[in-house]
């Protein structure tokens, strides 16, 4: 199903034409039409004069009204302690687990049409490439299982510079794209484009600009459900798409291109707050904003106008370690889903070990300071003695001293390289935010919505 826009021919011919034509006897027995598209237009045949349909009108952007709802009450909801009584002990094992392996097979989908909670477990895949998963109710109890087709979706984006989000865990623009797409949607079909091929991470409105027509061309005849895009260029100014440049105007005209072989475009709003336009949601790409915890619009989501963002989904999100059975840290959660996002290539240094370093430091520079002291002393003995014999038997207690010292500095410097070696920190309690989250959210559930059509 695409979403190019369409135009709705409405003809005056004569009631008995219309009957003659399509057997109807009475235009009360006609159904109401049914509109696609983000945008979708009348146009009046004769005069040629088209006029747009009210918000939400067609069918895409009705469920985009619904799941902004679902959003910003699951928001306003806050953190929700999970249980599931009703679930068998292998499944709450599934449903509970902290495992990044058990994370990236279950998702909790919300059916955007009667808004109930269901627990999917992915089981396995056919030979077809089907992936078979197995529904549970919002308490654990099982519904049935199913075969459903993985949605395919394209991710542009930047996946060769690393950006520092935490000493413990640094991934590129791109990646953390695909962790919000993935714990959305775990069992569509991703692929990756590279925007970037610099050692160096740069945005839209650079490097993305001139590589913009190139990706297009990359993703030219092929197919996909869904494309996302977590970049944005940003104009105080909304332009119109005759204004910009002549390789971005070609290199949207492709992307629209592909919304006519059923292809969903979506962009971030960008983020620099409601004064600013992200200039590249044109034609068919649909915008995705930002909410806060509090279910309101996050000040930074930009383009709050409904022809340019039609979506909205949670872009804040606290980071919080993950911790097993054993009371380790294993791990990173972004997404406020159950379970973990990112599992730590290294051991996150612990409070005792922080604390530990502090000490270790205070030692040192206590330590260095008495070195350096009685260095002074010895080397104001050797300026004042006649010779070695007399230095060593003045001075012999201080170079005692000294070696004891120094030993216990480099037990201290050892003991510190060590920790640091072994070991990385993290800053607790960072938040990350940006249209960059809510887009892959929005993305990666609009796919899930199409995979679970008809099976409940």
């Amino acid at each position: 199903m695409g979403l190019e826009k369409v135009e709705i021919k409405i003809f005056s011919p004569v009631v008995k034409n219309f009957v003659q034509k399509t057997g109807v006897r009475s235009v009360l027995q006609t159904k109401t039409p049914i509109f696609h598209g983000i945008n979708p237009t009348l146009t009046y045949l004769p005069s040629s004069n088209s006029f747009a349909l009210p918000r939400f009108c067609s069918e895409e952007m009705q469920l985009a009204r619904k799941m902004n709802k679902i959003a910003i009450r699951q928001a306003k909801a806050g953190e929700v302690v999970r249980t599931y009584p009703k679930a068998t002990p292998q499944d709450l094992k599934r449903l509970t687990s902290e495992t990044i392996e058990d994370s990236y097979s279950r998702v909790e989908w919300t059916n955007p049409n009667d808004g109930k909670v269901y627990n999917l477990l992915k089981q396995g895949e056919t030979e077809d490439g089907k992936v078979i998963v197995r529904i549970l109710d919002e308490e654990g109890a099982f519904i049935k299982e199913a075969e459903i087709v993985p949605k395919d979706i394209a991710i542009i984006d930047d996946f060769a510079a690393n950006i520092v989000y935490t000493d413990a865990a640094n991934f590129s623009h791109g990646d953390l794209v695909k962790i919000y797409a993935q714990r959305n949607n775990p069992f569509a079909n991703y692929k990756l484009i590279n925007v970037n091929d610099k050692e160096q991470f740069v945005l839209l409105h650079t490097y993305f600009k001139e590589s913009f027509l190139r990706i297009t061309d990359k993703i030219k005849g092929r197919h996909f459900d869904y494309i996302n895009i977590s970049l944005a260029d940003e104009h105080s100014i909304p332009l119109r798409l005759e204004e910009l440049e002549p390789q971005i105007r070609k290199a949207l005209t492709s992307l629209n291109g592909h919304t006519k072989n059923g292809t969903r475009i979506l962009m971030g709003s960008g983020n620099m707050g409601k004064d600013y336009i992200n200039s590249y949601i044109k034609e068919q790409i649909e915008g995705v904003g930002a909410i806060s915890p509090n279910g309101k619009i996050s000040q930074f989501s930009a383009s709050r106008n409904s022809k340019y963002t039609q979506h909205y989904e949670v872009g804040e999100y606290e980071e919080k370690l993950v911790y097993n059975n054993k009371g380790e840290i294993i791990g990173l959660n972004i997404t406020g889903k159950p379970g973990c996002d990112y599992k730590f290539k290294v051991k996150v240094r612990t409070d005792e070990q922080i604390q530990r370093l502090k000490d270790l430091k205070q030692q040192k520079a206590v330590l260095e300071a008495q070195i350096d002291g009685v260095n002074r002393e010895i080397e104001h003995s050797y300026n004042l003695s006649r010779s070695i014999m007399d230095l060593c038997s003045k001075d012999l207690e201080k170079y005692k001293k000294f070696s004891e010292l120094r030993k216990k500095l480099y037990e201290i410097l050892d003991e510190i390289k060590n920790i640091t070696n072994e070991t990385k920190c993290y800053r607790k309690g960072e938040i990350i935010v940006g249209t960059s989250l809510s887009t892959p959210t929005r993305t990666a559930k609009l796919a899930l919505n199409d995979m679970m059509e008809g099976i409940l």
